[in-house]
């Protein structure tokens, strides 16, 4: 069986700590309910120990601070933004023209370059949030439920009372260790969609029995395989599900679901305003205007013209441009629509 999958299948990490010349061996298990519980517990009470402290900032005050001492940038903070967006729609492209071989290796290196500078972007911009109030709060929560579900390899807890309150270098270098095992979404994608997990997924009635604890005990990544178990078969059953090759390629499949997502959309979207035109009043016009409060509100409705009405819009504006303004009788798509009902009523 797949390595990685043997790993997803498992309820614990071993970790093999080096220290001060010994070698241990730590079995982390994933921490159960109620040390979770207590593990938020301790999370909120840091958080409310920290709330006055001026010594200490907060996330938004951290970022102005990061910004003021020049570790940060305001162009920084917007390139973030702007990268993110040029992602998906790279990822969008790279679906679109999938079938080009040539185009789709340009896009896809144009992609890998975008992607190295996001996340360059976001390690150096989150470098020092464990320095903030919450990221302080955040390792006190981590620290117990690594403590709190960590055993010897002879099956003995690792803390036996009140652990949480004692210093515990070990506890610093199992949790490095913890963080070096994780595995990659790229990774989980490729279990999820292959065989033996799909198969056994598919199955199985009840996923909670492939794994060697409840559900609410799974691990990120074991929640992430099961998410995206879930995606790829409702992908396999689509009707417009895309090629293996497609599917295979991690940012193709991204831009596939975005583009059904805003196809989705759109035509719920197109639903809602076809409910509003039933107006009997309205229902036998030749056009209609709709009012937007916002430019999200109004890209939508532009998505809804089809190539005759874009043109006619285009063709309007134009008009508008060279004569300033204009009755509607005016307009020249008006003037050929008059002539074409006078034809046809001789």
């Amino acid at each position: 069986m797949d390595g990685t999958l043997l790993k997803l299948l498992s309820n614990y990490k071993r970790c093999r700590i080096l220290d001060e010349g010994r070698h241990h061996i730590f079995l982390y298990y994933n921490p159960t309910l109620p040390n979770r519980l207590i593990a938020n517990e301790i999370y909120e009470d840091s958080l409310r120990e920290l709330r006055f402290d001026s010594d200490v900032l907060d996330q938004s005050s951290f970022l102005a601070y990061l910004i003021n001492y020049g570790f940060w940038s305001i162009e920084q903070e917007k390139r973030v933004d702007q990268l993110a967006k040029e992602i998906r729609l790279t990822k969008q492209e790279l679906c679109r023209n999938f079938a080009q071989v040539r185009i789709r290796q340009s896009i896809k290196a144009n992609l890998s370059q975008a992607k190295s500078e996001y996340s360059s972007l976001l390690y150096k911009r989150h470098k020092y949030d464990h320095l903030t109030k919450e990221g302080i709060a955040l390792s006190s929560r981590t620290r117990y439920l690594v403590g709190s579900s960590l055993y010897r390899e002879d099956g003995s807890p690792y803390w036996v009372s009140n652990g949480f309150y004692q210093p515990d270098h070990l506890i610093d270098k199992v949790v490095t260790s913890i963080n070096q095992q994780i595995i990659g979404e790229e990774e989980i994608r490729r279990v999820a969609r292959t065989e033996p997990w799909f198969g056994l997924w598919a199955s199985t009635k009840d996923s909670s029995s492939l794994f060697p604890c409840p559900l609410y005990e799974l691990n990120d990544e074991q929640k992430n395989l099961l998410t995206w178990t879930s995606i790829y078969s409702k992908i396999k059953q689509h009707p417009d599900c895309p090629s293996d090759e497609l599917i295979e390629d991690d940012d193709a499949l991204d831009g596939w679901m975005i583009l059904q997502g805003e196809k989705s959309e759109q035509e719920r979207f197109k639903a809602e305003i076809d409910k509003k035109l039933q107006n009997p009043k309205i229902a036998n016009a030749d056009e209609v205007y709709l009012m937007a409060d916002n430019t999200d509100y109004a890209k939508k409705i532009e998505g809804l013209n089809d190539n005759v009405a874009a043109f006619r819009k285009k063709q309007r504006m134009a008009e508008l441009k060279r004569k300033g303004t204009m009755q509607e009788m005016e307009f020249t798509d008006t003037k050929n629509m008059l002539m074409e009902k006078a034809r046809n009523a001789r």
